[in-house]
């Protein structure tokens, strides 16, 4: 049970809730970073590290505080 409790609570999921809220894609936002969708997937999967404009750019589109970005891309 402890697994299900936990699904969410990953980098992946807590920028894909910022992308849904805001009535954005995928593919939208990867456009946006001037990526590939691939690219974004890697990223997100935490397989390639996003880069500091990356993260600004996205702090910005979705109008997110400091702690907001801190808890999507620095909270384990």
């Amino acid at each position: 049970m402890e697994y299900q409790e936990n699904i969410g609570d990953n980098m992946k999921w807590r920028l894909k809730e910022q992308i849904d809220k805001n009535g954005d894609t995928l593919e939208e936002l990867a456009n946006y970073l001037e990526i590939t969708y691939q690219t974004l997937s890697k990223k997100m999967n935490e397989h390639v590290d996003f880069t500091r404009t990356e993260i600004k750019k996205i702090k910005s589109r979705y109008n997110l505080t400091a702690e907001q970005i801190e808890y999507i891309f620095f909270t384990d």
